[in-house]
């Protein structure tokens, strides 16, 4: 059985962006909102604060003890 001290997931909010950084693996071409909606995106952070914060397929694999939400997204144009 894996152990992991900490779940990381990445919450991209915006797909647009206007910088072409070497690193990213992002490279959308057309941008795609998909939160534009503030209750949406409030809807979606508690489903993801239910699954991962009680026991679930990937908890039983891993047995984490915390879990870390990393905002990202680029440079937003909100």
């Amino acid at each position: 059985m894996n152990q992991a001290n900490q779940l990381v997931i990445n919450y991209h909010i915006t797909e647009k962006c206007n910088y072409d950084c070497h690193y990213c693996y992002a490279k959308w071409a057309k941008p795609n909102e998909l939160h534009r909606n503030l209750d949406d995106m409030k809807a979606v952070l508690r489903k993801l604060a239910q699954y991962f914060f009680s026991s679930n397929p990937i908890w039983q694999e891993l047995r984490y003890d915390s879990v870390r939400l990393n905002f990202a997204g680029g440079d937003l144009y909100f």
